[in-house]
C-alpha cells in the first residue's frame, strides 16, 4: 500500500469531508431559495469535479493533510450544491406525487454509491491505481452535470412547450403558494424555531449517525473481523443499496397511493414509515454486534439495515416539501446539518473506539449507533407534522414590514400566462 495511517487518521480522513460539509449547509440552502437553485446545483457539482481531480497529486505531494484539504473543500462545495436539489424538487413535484418522485430523486444518489462501490473495488483492484478512480470519477461528473445543464429547466415557466395537461397539474397544485422567486428574505427565525424542523434535523442525525458508520466503518470492520477480502467486500456494501433504492421508490408509490385515497392522515403516514425505518436499522446494528464469527448473519443485518434507510427517503426527506415547499432549501439545509454533525462525530468516534480493531471494542460502536439511531426515530414520531408551517406563505419585501404580509400565487392567478411559456 501507498499509505499507512492510523485507525485515528483515518478516523478523522472520514470526517474530513463533513467538515466542509456543514459549514455550507445552510448558505447552499438560502442561495437556493433566494436564486437560480440550478445555477447553485451546478457550480457545486463542476467544483466538486475540479477537487476530485486535483485529490492524487495533492495526496501524493502532501499526504495526509493533503488529503484532508480536498475532502474539506469537496464537502464545502457539496454542501452548496446539494441542498439546491430540495429548492428544485419543491418547484417540479406536485405535493401528492413527493414520496414518489422525490424518493426517486434522493435515492439515486443511493444507487450511484452502491454501483461506485461495486465497481471501485473491482477497477482498483484489475486496471487502475487508486489514483485513476478520482480522474474517472471526476469525468463522470462532469458529463452528468452537462447532461443536466442542457435537458433542464430552472422554473416551470422556463419550459418553451409545455402542454395543457401538465399546466392544469402546476395551478392545481400550487396555486396557492408563494411565487418564490419574489421572496428576497428568508423567514431564518420562524424556521429555525419551528419544532416541527428539528424533528427533521433530529430524524436526520440519528439516520444519518448510522448510515456514515456503515458507509465510512464497516468496511473496515468487514475486513479486519469478518475477514471477507476487498473484492467481495465492494460487492457487499453495492448490493444493500440497490435493495434499499428499490424498496424505498415501492414505499413511496404505496405512501402516494395512502395520501391520496386519505386513508390516514400525511403526518401519520410520514411518522409510520419513519418509525418503521428507524426501528429496523437501528435493531441491525445489534445483530452486527452479536453475529460474532456467524458471517451470515452479520451481513443478513447488515443488508436489511441499509435496506431500511431506503424508508427514510420517502418519510422524513420528503417531509420537508410538506413543511415548507417554498423554502425547501433552508428547512432541508437544516436537515442536512443535522446529518452533517452525525458524519463529523460518527467517523472520529469509531476511530477512537477501536484503536486495535478488536470485536468487543466494535460491538461497543454497534450499541452506542444502536441507541442514536432509534432516539433520532423517536424524536421525529414525537416532533413531526405534514401540515404546511405558516412561515410558508410569508413574503418579505424590502420596503415591507414583517407585518405586512403579501400572499402572492406559486403558479400565476392567470392562466393566460401558461400559454405564452
Amino acid at each position: 500500500m501507498e499509505f499507512h495511517w492510523t485507525a485515528a487518521q483515518q478516523g478523522k480522513l472520514h470526517a474530513a469531508f463533513f467538515w466542509g460539509y456543514v459549514t455550507t449547509q445552510l448558505v447552499g440552502g438560502i442561495l437556493s431559495d433566494l436564486y437560480n437553485h440550478k445555477i447553485v446545483f451546478v457550480f457545486g457539482m463542476l467544483s466538486t469535479c475540479v477537487f476530485t481531480a486535483a485529490t492524487p497529486p495533492i495526496t501524493r505531494r502532501f499526504g495526509w493533510i493533503g488529503l484532508i484539504v480536498c475532502r474539506i473543500l469537496v464537502g464545502m462545495v457539496q454542501g452548496v450544491y446539494y441542498n439546491s436539489l430540495y429548492s428544485i424538487v419543491a418547484y417540479w413535484i406536485p405535493h401528492r406525487q413527493r414520496a414518489t418522485f422525490g424518493t426517486l430523486i434522493y435515492t439515486g444518489g443511493q444507487l450511484g454509491y452502491a454501483m461506485s462501490i461495486f465497481f471501485t473495488a473491482h477497477l482498483l483492484l484489475a486496471y487502475f491505481e487508486w489514483t485513476g478512480i478520482f480522474y474517472l470519477y471526476a469525468i463522470l461528473g462532469v458529463f452528468f452535470t452537462l447532461i443536466f445543464i442542457f435537458t433542464t429547466y430552472s422554473f416551470p415557466s422556463d419550459v418553451p412547450k409545455m402542454s395543457e395537461e401538465e399546466q392544469e397539474i402546476f395551478e392545481e397544485y400550487y396555486s396557492e403558494h408563494i411565487e418564490i422567486r419574489k421572496v428576497n428574505l428568508i423567514p431564518i427565525k420562524e424556521i429555525i424555531m419551528n419544532r416541527h424542523v428539528w424533528a427533521i434535523f433530529f430524524a436526520f442525525f440519528g439516520q444519518d449517525w448510522g448510515l456514515f458508520t456503515l458507509v465510512t466503518s464497516l468496511p473496515t470492520y468487514i475486513r479486519t473481523v469478518l475477514r471477507v477480502d476487498l473484492k467481495n467486500n465492494g460487492m457487499l456494501n453495492g448490493v444493500p443499496f440497490l435493495t434499499a433504492f428499490i424498496i424505498a421508490l415501492l414505499v413511496g408509490v404505496v405512501a402516494d397511493i395512502v395520501e391520496k385515497k386519505q386513508l390516514i392522515s400525511l403526518t401519520w403516514n410520514r411518522k409510520i414509515v419513519c418509525i418503521t425505518s428507524t426501528t429496523v436499522h437501528s435493531l441491525c446494528y445489534l445483530g452486527i454486534a452479536y453475529a460474532e464469527c456467524e458471517l451470515t448473519l452479520a451481513v443478513m443485518s447488515f443488508i436489511f439495515g441499509i435496506t431500511a434507510l431506503g424508508l427514510f427517503y420517502c418519510s422524513v426527506k420528503v417531509n420537508i416539501f410538506d413543511l415548507s415547499p417554498n423554502f425547501a432549501g433552508t428547512v432541508g439545509s437544516i436537515g442536512q446539518m443535522g446529518g452533517c454533525c452525525a458524519g463529523v462525530a460518527a467517523p472520529y468516534i469509531v476511530g477512537l473506539l477501536t484503536p486495535n480493531s478488536f470485536r468487543s471494542e466494535w460491538k461497543t460502536v454497534f450499541w452506542i449507533t444502536f441507541a442514536i439511531v432509534f432516539s433520532g426515530g423517536i424524536l421525529f414520531f414525537i416532533l413531526a407534522s405534514a401540515e404546511e408551517q405558516p412561515f410558508n406563505n410569508v413574503l418579505r419585501n424590502d420596503e415591507e414590514n414583517y407585518s405586512d404580509t403579501e400572499l402572492q400565487s406559486y403558479v400565476p392567478q392567470n392562466s393566460d400566462s401558461f400559454n405564452n411559456l
